[in-house]
Formats: C-alpha cells, sequence, structure tokens
C-alpha cells in the first residue's frame, strides 16, 4: 500500500507525517501485543515482520526523536 501526493505545504506534510508516525506506532504495538499472544513453538517455521515508512523532502534528516 502506498499514496503520493504532490503540491502540498512544508505545514500539511508535517501534520501528515506526525499522524502517520501516531497511528503506525498504535498498529505495531497491537501487532506485538497480538503475536506475543500466539504460542510459539520451536518448529515454527514462520515469520513476519511489518512497519512503515514516510518519506518526504521537506525534511531529508533522521528525526532523533524517532524510535
Amino acid at each position: 500500500m502506498g499514496v503520493h501526493y504532490k503540491g502540498l505545504s512544508a505545514s500539511a506534510i508535517s501534520h501528515l507525517d506526525r499522524h502517520f508516525r501516531t497511528r503506525m506506532r498504535q498498529t505495531l504495538e497491537e501487532l506485538d501485543t497480538m503475536a506475543r499472544g500466539f504460542p510459539a513453538t520451536e518448529d515454527g517455521l514462520h515469520r513476519f515482520r511489518a512497519g512503515g515508512f514516510f518519506f518526504d523532502d521537506v525534511s531529508s534528516e533522521a528525526n532523533p526523536n524517532d524510535p
């Protein structure tokens, strides 16, 4: 999944970035809680990875507050 927009202001990008990070953190915490609830077995063959990214051309520096 992905969305792409152009022609937005820096303040709009900042607002969208904050919203994305908040919701992504919530979603990943929910997935973590759910995954911990499933039994792990030594012979389990499968794994998963989940995450998200938000790229903009307003700030290309890494955010020091990013977990």
